[in-house]
């Protein structure tokens, strides 16, 4: 079977779904040596040409996770010129998310990838398929999310299950290579200075609010900190100074605790980030709780009074408390304003 692929490969013709879809069948059948000589053969600048479609995606991605050393170092500067425009792609992104999940080179993967990425990083985090990838980078999420199709292949779906649904990592500890691949990048500060220069605009983006959320709370496990704690207050700052803003007596322009998106992910912020919460209060809410204690808005104050931090929710209990007892702010169901200690 292999024979009949070769020729095919050595001219190039990769373009093609219906040969992505008949070596995704052959991977399904072929012993190690055979898939390893198809491997060798993809990696390069082959392989970039085929992520744009769900079969070839899977391909490149077993490619990562079965090629050598080598083979990944020549898939990785394949890629040279054409990270944005595959970062940009649904399928395509789950390709750098495997090689961010699987290469231990970290340097080249910094050098070749992540450079790329750090010039076109507010497209992305603007763009619902690389929100997610810049997210995965803090979560290191499972590359199964790629697209739904409608075909049912059986064998194709085995070596889904098999290679596809959990992307394992290299060699090396999973926490330095975040740490590696966001701070010692730069790619983590690049990606502040940008959520402090659109904070507004990503508060409001229904994907976009995803990253600031993951970046303005330090990333899991806090792998933000404390590198970029100044960075990260700078961003507090930011968000807490436009939400300050007068509200708007017009309604062309919606408040960001008025609108839906903003409202929820501050409001997250307050309840999992007790340093943003503490400066919001001080900016934006004190002594102006009772114009914000209807609509969406209401949520963000309420948040002050489900916060398990102690400190946020001492600073908002005397201003809060006669506002629950008036029935002007009501709380969710079983969230009693908690007393102090």
């Amino acid at each position: 079977m292999s024979s009949v692929f070769q020729p095919i490969l050595e001219k190039g013709i990769v373009d093609h779904s219906i040969l992505h879809k008949a070596l995704m069948e052959y991977f399904s059948i072929a012993d190690q040596s055979s898939a390893a000589d198809i491997i060798q053969q993809l990696s390069g600048p082959l392989l970039v040409r085929m992520v744009d479609s769900r079969e070839g995606s899977r391909i490149a991605m077993l490619c990562v996770k079965h090629g050598s050393a080598k083979e990944r170092k020549k898939i990785i500067k394949g890629m040279k010129g054409y990270v944005g425009k595959i970062a940009h792609d649904q399928c395509g992104s789950m390709v750098l998310v495997c090689i961010l999940s699987i290469v231990d080179d970290t340097k080249l993967v910094a050098k070749a990838v992540i450079r790329e990425l750090q010039t076109i990083l507010k497209d992305l985090v603007l763009d619902k398929g690389d929100a997610e990838e810049n997210s995965d980078l803090d979560k290191q999420k499972k590359s199964s999310e790629v697209g739904e199709d409608d075909e049912d292949n059986s064998d194709t779906e085995n070596v889904e299950s098999e290679n596809l649904n959990s992307v394992e990592g290299g060699k090396k500890d999973p926490f330095l290579r975040r740490q590696e691949l966001l701070v010692n990048s730069g790619l983590a500060e690049s990606l502040i200075d940008t959520c402090i220069e659109s904070a507004g605009e990503l508060l409001t983006s229904n994907f976009g609010k995803e990253v600031l959320y993951e970046v303005a709370t330090g990333g899991a496990d806090g792998i933000l900190h404390p590198t970029l704690d100044a960075k990260l207050d700078a961003l507090h700052e930011t968000i807490a100074t436009l939400v300050a803003q007068p509200k708007s007596e017009g309604p062309e322009e919606e408040h960001l605790f008025e609108n839906f998106h903003s409202s929820r992910t501050i409001r997250r912020l307050v309840l999992d980030c007790p340093t943003f919460a503490s400066i919001l209060w001080k900016k934006a809410l004190k002594g102006k709780c009772k114009m914000w204690a209807q609509g969406h808005s209401s949520r963000v104050v309420c948040a002050f009074s489900e916060s398990s931090d102690s400190t946020v929710r001492d600073l908002a209990r005397e201003e809060l408390q006669p506002l629950i007892d008036g029935g002007i702010l009501k709380l969710p169901e079983n969230k009693p304003l908690a007393k102090a200690v």
